[in-house]
């Protein structure tokens, strides 16, 4: 395969913001602070550095995740410092490189990780802790874990950071071979109509991993529950649809609780998924 396929592996980025209705997370209809082309523009801004960093790889460029990262940095600095699907950015960039080295989505996933695990280094996680400083999520604040504070100090690389903390699904994801969007993607590829099977698959990966981003902002026992309402809605989408199902969700979860890292995971499985539609 070859950098040209990347209009199609970027497919989850325009999709999973489009998809409606949603328990939380930005969609067309949204009436709050959220603005959906935000979220588009952002979405043509990865797609645009995923292809330039699939193409470095093929020019055997080094550095390429840093330069990624870098460029995005910038953009954030420059124009636009809005914490939007900043974890869809880091899961599809890897994916460009490992688009480029491999023949079917199974190798795409492995190869990314690959990469990920064995070319970065510190400069990359001084980076990703940069953005993060900029972006300063609500729920991070000033703590004290396995990793320095962003604020104080930078993890040796960024592999180290990402496996210290590999239980936020983001970073599951990116070293190890992203199974979970793999997974996903043989869930969803039992239903027709595209739209229920994609929020098929969001509730399908909350009732099997939980909601990571849901757990720091609202505790364990919040995470615990939404993995069991989870299970229940897809029960109910089977009973009386999914539009049922989101709107049941909603109304316990309430509108504020957005499975954002679960969204995430989502929009890398509707890439891969589109990409292996196209082979």
């Amino acid at each position: 395969m070859n950098c040209k396929l990347i209009p199609i592996l970027s497919m989850g980025l325009y999709v999973e913001p489009s998809l409606y209705p949603k328990p939380g997370g930005i969609t067309p209809f949204n009436r709050d602070d959220k603005n959906y082309f935000d979220f588009l523009i952002h979405a043509s801004l990865t797609a645009k550095i995923m292809q330039e960093t699939c193409k470095r790889f093929e020019k055997k460029e080094r550095g390429i995740i840093a330069k990624a990262l870098n460029e995005y940095r910038n953009y954030l600095l420059n124009y636009d410092r809005k914490n939007i699907a900043f974890g869809e950015f880091l899961l599809h960039i890897p994916l460009s490189i490992g688009l480029a080295i491999s023949s079917n989505i199974k190798e795409v996933a492995i190869n990314s990780s690959k990469y990920v695990i064995e070319e970065t280094g510190e400069y990359e996680g001084k980076l990703y802790y940069e953005i993060l400083k900029i972006l300063s999520p609500s729920y991070l604040g000033k703590y004290e874990g396995l990793m320095p504070d962003i604020f104080s100090s930078y993890p040796k690389s960024l592999y180290e950071v990402l496996s210290a903390y590999s239980w936020d699904l983001v970073n599951r994801e990116m070293i190890n071979g992203y199974q979970i969007s793999l997974e996903t993607i043989e869930y969803i590829k039992r239903f027709d109509n595209l739209n229920e099977a994609f929020l098929k698959g969001l509730l399908y990966i909350i009732s099997r991993y939980g909601d990571t981003l849901t757990a720091k902002r609202n505790g364990f026992h919040f995470y615990k529950k939404m993995i069991n309402d989870a299970k229940i809605g897809l029960y109910i989408s089977e009973k009386y649809g999914i539009n049922y199902a989101i709107n049941y969700l909603k109304g316990i979860w309430g509108e504020n609780i957005s499975p954002g890292s679960a969204l995430d995971v989502l929009s890398s499985s509707i890439s891969l998924y589109f990409l292996d539609l196209y082979l």
